[in-house]
């Protein structure tokens, strides 16, 4: 029998079966004390609803929402969806959340340090204060991080206007000086001008722009949303994602000219300095996030203190030293378990979420059958090292030196910062902070070689070092490449066949491939957290309907 008269005969049976589910669908909503209109039209090539206006999450039936939770990972993304959903009002009494962290400590890649010198002039044990190894500063449009360092009464200053942060902004080649003026002085802003034009306003309204459509997803009524690349699209960052910074600011900037001098020199010294590669090898957005208009701020006890008190204020059980291995899902009982390093056994989750880059964790086992489509994606291995000493004069530095960039011809270093000004125990000296690509070496008077520290510095004091793997090179996405190839799903695994419960398997660090910032990751958390809130929704009426698993998908294709 041909399929379409198949089709024909078999429409009184599918109609009664369609009839029985807007029935179910129908009763649910009705009985949620808030939903918006459901309005459903089926699609034959999918054999699915689709719905195209979802219920209200704001109320969600306690019973659905996930009670057992797993969290894997307290960086700033399994920190910030610790505190939000245990800040659920509908959250079950009874709730169980676990977080889990390899480390002995929260904060994940952000790392604050309390640095302590031995000697300094005549004086021992000297503090430095609490400086950031990475993630060091966030601006007024991160609008998570500023409300919780007001919340959590965390004090925070402007970068740019401390002792240390006053002096020379150098653009170094690795020998010698391309161009040096002081940015808080007449003459260093009219010598800027003069050689940069319009170059920093153009920039800096792309950044704004690029700033703003980002910040869409603040809104209240922003729909959660499962796929990364879809946001994108709806955010209409898609212009700023598929080619280079240094391409775009060439041809595709909408205001004025961005000149040669300007991003040579400062864009690429600038995101050098942020992302540790060059305009020709990162996507535009990458770079404009340097040059958003607006102060620019750091927690004074350090930006790690944040997620410590989103952790304090949850209702997280924190397991610290704990690094899991395996986790496995139970068809029987629709839940997951977790098993640590040292062979311990963790059960009976309804939801677990990975707030971790695999990529880095890529040992870390998934249930059988759950894969990540994307393609890996190379993490940047950063090299960071705190200096107290003073720059070398031989490479054109001077001691009110205060910024470094590099040019993309520079080898090896990515930009130098003083954070602490001791030129009042002798001339130069300060507290440095050194990106690098590979690790530097103890300094050796005279030395020629930029990698070290004998050749940066004519005096060493003392020196921390630290090496992580920080971030997701942000490479333009490929022409015609497909979402699932670049972007990790955030719904991984399914828990429940029957889904009359929101939970799952979820990955929050796919948003670090569109923009890898503390920020970003806490936006992630946000949008899981209404995800769970919607899809408890969904389930109620699923389970209402029988379980139907059409009326679950067709909820999710809302």
């Amino acid at each position: 029998m041909p399929i379409r008269a198949a089709v024909r005969g078999a429409w009184p049976l599918l109609a009664v079966l369609l009839v029985t589910a807007v029935f179910h669908v129908h009763s649910v909503a009705a009985q949620l004390s808030n939903t918006h209109a459901v309005v459903k039209n089926w699609d034959v090539d999918s054999a699915q609803w689709i719905i195209t206006a979802a219920p209200d999450a704001s109320t969600v039936p306690k019973s659905r929402l996930p009670k057992r939770v797993a969290i894997i990972g307290a960086g700033p993304g399994g920190s910030s969806f610790a505190y939000q959903y245990s800040h659920l009002a509908d959250l079950p009494a009874d709730a169980q959340i676990d977080l889990f962290e390899a480390k002995n400590r929260v904060g994940g890649r952000v790392a604050s340090e309390e640095l302590v010198v031995p000697v300094l002039g005549d004086r021992t044990n000297v503090s430095l204060g609490t400086h950031d190894w990475g993630a060091s500063i966030f601006v007024k449009e991160n609008r998570n991080l500023v409300q919780w360092a007001a919340k959590f009464n965390l004090s925070s200053s402007k970068q740019g206007s401390s002792e240390a942060d006053l002096g020379d902004l150098l653009v170094w080649n690795g020998t010698t000086i391309s161009f040096a003026f002081d940015p808080s002085s007449v003459d260093g802003k009219t010598r800027a001008a003069w050689r940069y034009t319009t170059s920093p306003m153009a920039t800096s309204r792309e950044a704004n722009a690029a700033a703003a459509a980002l910040g869409k997803i603040y809104d209240d009524d922003h729909p959660a949303y499962t796929s990364i690349g879809d946001l994108a699209r709806q955010l209409n960052l898609s212009p700023y994602l598929t080619v280079t910074a240094e391409s775009y600011l060439r041809t595709g900037s909408r205001w004025y000219f961005v000149n040669d001098a300007f991003r040579r020199e400062m864009v690429d010294g600038v995101t050098r300095a942020n992302y540790g590669h060059s305009i020709d090898e990162v996507h535009a957005l990458a770079a404009l996030v340097g040059f958003v208009d607006g102060p620019v701020y750091s927690i004074d006890s350090g930006n790690q203190r944040i997620f410590e008190a989103l952790i304090k204020n949850s209702k997280a059980n924190v397991h610290l030293g704990t690094r899991i291995t395996h986790i496995d899902f139970d068809e029987t009982t629709s839940t997951y378990s977790l098993t640590t390093s040292t062979g311990a056994h963790k059960t009976g989750y309804d939801a677990v979420v990975l707030a971790l880059p695999l990529d880095v964790y890529s040992s870390l086992h998934l249930p059988e059958g759950v894969h990540i489509t994307a393609q890996p994606r190379e993490y940047h291995h950063i090299h960071v090292t705190m200096v107290v000493g003073a720059l070398h004069p031989d490479r054109g530095f001077t001691s009110t030196t205060a910024n470094v960039f590099t040019l993309r011809t520079t080898p090896h270093i990515a930009s130098i910062g003083r954070l602490h000004d001791l030129s009042s125990v002798a001339p130069g000296l300060g507290l440095f902070k050194v990106f690098s690509t590979v690790p530097l070496d103890d300094p050796t008077p005279s030395s020629q070689e930029i990698t070290n520290l004998g050749y940066l510095f004519n005096r060493v004091d003392h020196i921390w070092r630290r090496q992580w793997y920080a971030y997701p090179i942000m490479v333009p996405t490929a022409p015609g490449a497909k979402d699932e190839e670049v972007y990790p799903e955030i719904v991984l695994h399914d828990a429940a066949p029957a889904h009359t419960v929101a939970g799952g398997l979820f990955y929050l660090n796919g948003m670090e491939r569109l923009l890898s910032t503390m920020e970003t990751q806490t936006i992630a958390a946000t949008n899981l957290v209404r995800l769970l809130k919607q899809r408890a929704a969904y389930a109620a009426v699923a389970a209402a309907a029988g379980g139907s698993a059409s009326v679950w998908k067709a909820a999710e294709a809302a």
